[in-house]
């Protein structure tokens, strides 16, 4: 089990322990409490588990509330997913430069959020290294690490002075800047879930 999956494991047992506790402490010790569970397969590329602790009298309503969670990742998934060829980060990320690609709502606050990470974390986070996670897989599949130089030509080809965001989509400066939003879609994918 790789890195991501136990931390993606991880944070929906947060959720879910925070969520169980919330619900116990609003309605006092007495009341008694079920859970409902639900795995739903190959979300965002990862193990997802889900769980809504409810009152027994009310298990119809976890139920929903178990859907209505699954919807709300699922719709994260296809607008953020660079899997999914009709996806807004697939259509920006094949974009020629120059021309403004309509973004969803939801995608726009997550690269705005990204880029409020990036200039938090001096560089650290940063969605526009997608040009290095190719090259990356791809020295994987050749079994041998990329040299420097093609490392920083990689870096070269996406930065987030070759992306300009508006409210309703992106522009890119340079045909080669591409995003991967798979550090920052899923934690936002479990606050929708959340407050589904």
């Amino acid at each position: 089990m790789n890195a991501k999956r136990i931390l993606g494991m991880v944070v929906m047992a947060v959720v879910a322990a925070l969520a169980a506790t919330g619900l116990w402490m609003s309605r006092g010790r007495d009341a008694l409490l079920i859970t409902r569970d639900s795995r739903p397969e190959a979300v965002m590329g990862t193990q997802t588990h889900l769980l809504a602790v409810v009152e027994a009298d009310r298990d119809e309503e976890a139920d929903e509330a178990l859907q209505a969670a699954e919807d709300e990742l699922r719709n994260v998934e296809l607008q953020m997913s660079r899997r999914i060829e009709l996806s807004d980060v697939s259509k920006l990320n094949a974009a020629p430069a120059g021309q403004l690609v309509e973004l969803s709502p939801q995608t726009v606050e997550v690269l705005r959020a990204s880029r409020r990470l990036w200039e938090q974390s001096d560089g650290a986070f940063d969605v526009t290294i997608r040009p290095l996670i190719l090259l990356w897989m791809q020295a994987g599949r050749d079994g041998a690490p990329p040299t420097a130089q093609r490392l920083a030509a990689a870096r070269e080809e996406s930065r987030w002075s070759d992306l300009e965001l508006h409210d309703d989509g992106a522009v890119k400066h340079k045909a080669t800047a591409a995003v991967d939003l798979g550090g920052i879609a899923k934690g936002y994918g479990i606050d929708r879930a959340v407050e589904a």
